[in-house]
């Protein structure tokens, strides 16, 4: 029956890599004014970047419930051999306390690992990918687990923000809150360490924000494994993925949307590149 792969909506990984890759996503939550959502069952990236940018109220975001999780597990225990639930770094979600409670109300003998990766997004999607390939080739509990911490450790990701409001107004903005100064003059670029938001450097423009985005991803070089990822602007994502084509194969190459829960924080035009280092 073999391993089964679970994690969060926050991995944003493309709903086509999910279904090939039989992972399970547990969605979080969506609330903007009166309405609530679940990420990727009832609203969609585009419907949610939408009223992000026309509604009077900023959205907010919630874990899932470990009930729900419970349900989760449930459903798979009789389906495989052990369950390994990777989640958002627990500095910026409840998430993984949710799945942490909810293993502990399971009456199992079956082996479940709740993973706190911390990071997000699809730095946490890539590992979540090498994960379930492993899974899916057969790989043994004992390596998978091993997969995955070699992944997070080799693990970086990059994200450059057209503006910090959003960042700040949602409450995560950890680190990179020394910026919040000079907000409306430069683009900042973040990186997540530690499972936190922090700072990796600023520029004046978008575009040197872009150029300085493109040198750090190639200073990571050689990596395995990477994804480009964007919030609105699909142009910004096409021109990095021609900056950084032939670091990757082809097929090591995951482009992704920023989908509702991050782009909470992220906002519009944003764009991110995660990467696995040998």
């Amino acid at each position: 029956m073999g391993v089964k792969i679970i994690t969060d909506s926050t991995s944003d990984i493309p709903e086509s890599v999910v279904s090939d890759l039989d992972i399970e996503v547990v969605p979080l939550n969506i609330h903007i004014g009166q309405d609530d959502f679940k990420h990727g069952v009832d609203i969609g990236t585009d419907e949610f970047y939408t009223k992000l940018l026309t509604g009077s109220q900023l959205p907010k975001t919630s874990q899932p419930s470990p009930g729900e999780f419970l349900d989760v597990y449930n459903k798979f225990l009789d389906k495989s051999d052990a369950i390994v639930s990777i989640h958002v770094t627990s500095k910026l979600s409840g998430t993984y306390n949710s799945a942490i409670q909810a293993k502990s109300e399971l009456n199992t003998t079956k082996p479940i690992e709740i993973v706190d990766s911390a990071t997000v997004s699809m730095a946490l999607g890539l590992i979540v990918i090498r994960a379930a390939k492993l899974a899916k080739e057969g790989g043994t509990l004992e390596q998978v687990v091993k997969e995955i911490d070699e992944c997070s450790r080799k693990s970086e990701v990059l994200v450059v923000l057209d503006t910090l409001e959003y960042l700040a107004k949602g409450g995560r903005i950890g680190k990179a809150s020394a910026l919040i100064g000079s907000i409306l003059s430069v683009k900042p670029i973040l990186t997540v360490a530690d499972g936190v938001v922090d700072t990796f450097g600023k520029a004046r423009t978008f575009t040197k924000a872009m150029n300085s985005l493109e040198e750090a991803i190639k200073g990571f070089t050689p990596v395995t494994d990477m994804s480009v990822f964007y919030s609105t602007d699909k142009n910004i994502s096409d021109d990095m993925i021609g900056r950084l084509s032939g670091i990757v194969e082809a097929d090591r190459l995951v482009v992704s949307r920023i989908g509702p829960t991050v782009g909470t924080y992220a906002g519009p035009k944003a764009i991110a590149v995660a990467v696995i280092k040998e």
